[in-house]
């Protein structure tokens, strides 16, 4: 579910138990009617609230993925590093897993700037594809660390 059909199901949650809760009230009379007004105030305020959290968990992911790949770049470094080192069969193995590595980093940033350019509908979507982006990241620096061990 995206964050906005979160926030819209949040609404007329709120706006049902707040129906029903003036139905009620008609029956007990002894609590103050529950008016339209009331009714569109606190789902304006719902709807609110679930946007900021939208926002706040969208900009929290955001800065973990960019600081995954902001890592990665000095892993990469002493991967190149350590095949140089290596024999010639092993060098050439993982300097093609290097190649392999930074196709998926340079991927994964694609991912991020999508992310960050994306619109509230798009980003519960592309969030899944920059997760499984990070995923492969992560594989191809397994098999290229495996390489030289």
């Amino acid at each position: 579910m995206t964050p906005m059909q979160t926030a819209n199901r949040i609404g007329w949650i709120l706006a049902g138990a707040l129906m029903l809760g003036t139905a009620g009230d008609l029956q007990a009379g002894d609590r103050p009617a529950v008016t339209e007004e009331d009714l569109k105030r606190e789902s304006k305020e719902a709807i609110d609230t679930a946007r900021q959290y939208t926002a706040q968990q969208r900009e929290a992911f955001q800065q973990r993925m960019q600081a995954e790949l902001d890592d990665l770049q000095p892993k990469i470094e002493a991967l190149k590093r350590q095949a140089e080192a290596a024999s010639e069969q092993v060098r050439i193995e993982t300097k093609k897993q290097i190649r392999e590595l930074e196709k998926e980093r340079d991927k994964a940033g694609r991912r991020l700037k999508e992310l960050q350019s994306a619109g509230g509908e798009a980003w519960g979507e592309l969030k899944a594809g920059a997760n499984a982006a990070l995923k492969d990241l992560q594989q191809a620096y397994d098999r290229a660390k495996s390489r030289l061990q």
